[in-house]
């Protein structure tokens, strides 16, 4: 969609601030950012991003969102939402809403089969009202993003869960430290050859790493 229908607000839907936002080259005018003490969101909002007239299948679009673990989908379609309508290698999950009657709506976790433990979607929808709604989808996509974070995180090296910011800041520190004192060691047992070793018959005889030793000999 190029622009929002029916019911659907973004920043009502979740409670956000509406930011201006400039990004590569969607150079959208607006987008919507919620945060709290211990962590800054930024959605992809398709019906904030610019469509295009040389996109007409909206590609650029679907780049963005496609790179997202958990999409969050406003079905006013009357059919049911099918998980893989947006292709790629993320997508883990889908929060859907339905609209429904009285000032309701139904609200369910679609996600792949590999993450139904870590995710717990194919329950049974919610029924929630409109006042409640906001509070109930933001934190159903926070959830399952750290669910499918933490999943992508045990099926790729070092298949450590992810647990924060935090401590992954910490484990890549204590890699790059580790690194540098394997590289030191290395250097420091490893004998360093100039030619001197070629001139000097004490040393080529005492040999250093006992290569030029063997040859001369």
């Amino acid at each position: 969609n190029s622009s929002r229908k029916g019911c659907f607000d973004s920043r009502k839907l979740l409670l956000m601030q509406r930011i201006q936002y400039s990004f590569l080259w969607i150079n959208s005018d607006y987008t919507t950012f919620y945060f709290c003490m211990i962590l800054q969101v930024v959605f992809h909002v398709a019906t904030l991003m610019p469509t295009k007239e040389s996109d007409p299948n909206c590609n650029g679009k679907k780049r963005h969102i496609g790179n997202n673990y958990v999409t969050i989908v406003y079905n006013e379609s009357g059919h049911p939402y099918n998980i893989n309508t947006i292709k790629g290698q993320f997508n883990h999950t889908v929060v859907e809403i339905v609209p429904a009657d009285h000032s309701t709506n139904s609200v369910g976790l679609l996600c792949r089969p590999e993450l139904m433990e870590f995710v717990g979607g194919g329950g049974n929808p919610r029924l929630v009202s409109d006042t409640n709604l906001p509070i109930l989808v933001r934190q159903l996509a926070l959830h399952a993003d750290l669910a499918s974070t933490i999943w992508e995180s045990l099926n790729r090296p070092p298949y450590k869960p992810y647990a924060s910011n935090w401590l992954e800041r910490l484990r890549k520190i204590r890699k790059i430290r580790q690194m540098v004192l394997e590289e030191n060691e290395g250097h420091q047992n490893s004998y360093t050859m100039d030619f001197t070793d070629l001139t000097d018959p004490d040393r080529v005889k005492s040999g250093g790493d006992g290569y030029w030793h063997h040859i001369l000999s």
